[in-house]
């Protein structure tokens, strides 16, 4: 695999990744952990999500040092692969989880069964088994050409998620005001991360389809810029922090919405 170690913009994007990924990646989990458990915050898809960028970033960092020839040890390379890998769908899992969760705050607020703790811990664990077998059966066989197809899979999936809940806001009248704008936002974050910078990336992939191990090298960095979103996305999932914020970038008022659709039921 052609990964241009030697490339400035391979290189620069790939020491953005590490210097200051590892470390923010680091300080918001131990944030997250320290949260009360009266948050609403989905705290455990959304700290699966940052686990799976750190193994993302780690293993980014060994693969990155070991291509080149660097390493005197064959099989660094292989569980560099391994593990970078299985963080990216993972981390691409857990996002369709936290877009589900969201748009079932809005459409279902007294079902939201997704957010139960015994459903999110058997969710997670088979998201980290399924991706751990499907990643590993891939290596062992070398066929790794139907990822890039499999990593298409989330965008249909937030685009439902985020007109799904641009539907059900007005018929929303339980949930407050500021829960539809941090819901609305955090979908909107999660199709923009997606569509900007692992989408190209998904696309050179396949393009490059008859040789999947060729691609520049500047691919896989491009990908894990992706963790520097979702990192936005916790604060922005936090009840206070940019309630204000984001009620002054809502073009219209929910309050008012939800007002008037429950007027005229009533009517």
């Amino acid at each position: 695999m052609q990964l241009d170690s030697h490339d400035v913009a391979t290189q620069v994007l790939f020491w953005i990744d590490v210097g200051a990924g590892l470390p923010f990646t680091l300080l918001v989990l131990c944030w997250l952990f320290c949260l009360p458990r009266k948050d609403r915050l989905p705290i455990t898809y959304v700290a699966n999500l940052l686990i799976s960028n750190l193994i993302q970033i780690c293993f980014l960092c060994i693969w990155i040092l070991s291509f080149p020839g660097n390493s005197k040890i064959p099989i660094i390379p292989i569980i560099s692969t391994f593990g970078f890998f299985c963080g990216m769908t993972t981390s691409l899992c857990f996002k369709m989880c936290v877009a589900l969760e969201r748009y079932m705050v809005i459409a279902f607020p007294e079902q939201n069964c997704i957010r139960r703790a015994g459903i999110s811990v058997f969710v997670c664990i088979m998201i980290w088994v399924l991706c751990f077998i499907i990643i590993f059966f891939g290596l062992y066989f070398v066929r790794f050409f139907f990822l890039p197809y499999l990593t298409l899979v989330p965008f249909p999936l937030f685009i439902v998620c985020l007109a799904l809940t641009l539907r059900a806001l007005p018929a929303a009248t339980s949930v407050p005001a500021e829960e539809k704008r941090r819901t609305v936002g955090a979908l909107v974050l999660l199709l923009v991360n997606y569509t900007l910078l692992i989408l190209p990336s998904i696309i050179i992939m396949i393009v490059m389809f008859p040789n999947p191990f060729e691609f520049p090298g500047v691919v896989l960095p491009l990908i894990q810029l992706s963790a520097f979103p979702d990192l936005i996305l916790v604060v922005l999932m936090r009840e206070g922090p940019v309630d204000r914020l984001l009620a002054r970038l809502c073009c219209c008022r929910m309050d008012d919405v939800a007002a008037d659709d429950s007027g005229e039921s009533q009517v």
